[in-house]
């Protein structure tokens, strides 16, 4: 019989912020407190490990491409390298002079699993995820107020989003200079939420008044999927270029690349959260449910043993290469 998953450590469930799950044979969690900026790793029947290195909330996680490794992004202005199986650190990435108004936003970890880029409210910086050094700096407009950050697949150039509504919505950036390539030009409308195809060519975005597919490479707006963006609650490209979108309202609609709706996956509750799986799959979360659905066909595949309650407060989410391993990340 297939064992148990392990509970939860009493007392963190109030305030999760994140947690991993390893599907088999049992649940790999990490849970993180948002008022302490740290955080527990429990590894089968081992014994709980801490996971001590922010001195404030953990406000994004992401994956290493070989899922070995994951960093973490800390409000108080550092990102930490850890090792993925053991929770050891493995890396603190953190300026020389930090600056104390410029809060971390987001994390993204290069294709070549050699470097890390963090954002902040006032620059976007480059770093070997090695030694920790920093490779190039990008100072931001202030007013702009860029909140979202991602790596085009041969890391040859970074998208960052502008949440302000008088902004060009997104920024394309040379990662060889640091130079302005483009600006993807949505009138009248912020950036909610952005994701990036996995080659790198296409890019979907959701604002409050649509969601835009745009060609990355010339800066082209290609076109705008025909739905009520306002209850939008993130977007994603598959490896087979279909185009996800997760409602507040229960709903995953499946778009194929030709902007046409080819499905719609319904939840018992709002979608959280959710991130792609290979093989066609997507995993969804509420805020009582983790839930795996194969998009080709529509089926619910499994509910994620271990899963309950975890959305409570995530917001954002990430899968490690082979899908065994995800990662949500509440907001704060």
């Amino acid at each position: 019989a297939r064992p148990a998953p392990e509970p939860v450590m009493p007392g963190l469930l109030g305030d999760l912020a994140w947690r991993i799950l390893e599907f088999v044979p049992r649940p790999v969690q990490v849970a993180s407190s948002l008022s302490e900026g740290s955080a527990t790793l429990l590894r089968g029947d081992a014994q709980p490990r801490r996971l001590l290195g922010h001195t404030a909330p953990i406000v994004d996680i992401k994956f290493f491409p070989g899922g070995d490794r994951i960093v973490t992004a800390g409000a108080d202005g550092v990102a930490i390298v850890w090792s993925a199986p053991w929770g050891h650190m493995l890396q603190r990435l953190q300026p020389y002079f930090p600056d104390r108004h410029d809060r971390l936003l987001e994390v993204q970890v290069f294709p070549d699993g050699e470097r890390v880029v963090t954002l902040g409210q006032r620059r976007a910086v480059v770093w070997a995820a090695a030694t920790g050094e920093t490779i190039l700096t990008i100072h931001l407009a202030a007013l702009e107020q860029h909140r979202s950050v991602r790596v085009c697949s041969r890391g040859e150039r970074i998208v960052t989003g502008v949440s302000h509504a008088l902004g060009d919505p997104m920024v394309v950036w040379s990662t060889a200079n640091g130079g302005e390539l483009h600006r993807l030009r949505q009138p009248n409308d912020r950036v909610r939420f952005m994701e990036l195809s996995p080659d790198g060519e296409r890019l979907v975005s959701a604002g409050f008044r649509g969601v835009f597919i745009w060609n990355t490479t010339w800066g082209l707006l290609e076109r705008e999927l025909d739905m009520c963006a306002r209850w939008v609650s993130g977007v994603a490209i598959t490896d087979s270029a279909q185009v996800l979108v997760g409602s507040l309202t229960g709903r995953l609609l499946v778009w194929d690349g030709a902007g046409q709706l080819n499905r719609t996956l319904q939840m018992g509750s709002g979608v959280l959260a959710f991130a792609p799986l290979p093989g066609d799959r997507i995993v969804a979360l509420t805020a009582s449910e983790a839930v795996v659905w194969h998009t080709a066909s529509g089926r619910r595949l499994r509910a994620l043993e271990g899963a309950g309650g975890a959305g409570r407060e995530a917001q954002r989410i990430a899968a490690a290469p082979d899908g065994r391993v995800v990662a949500a990340c509440g907001s704060v």
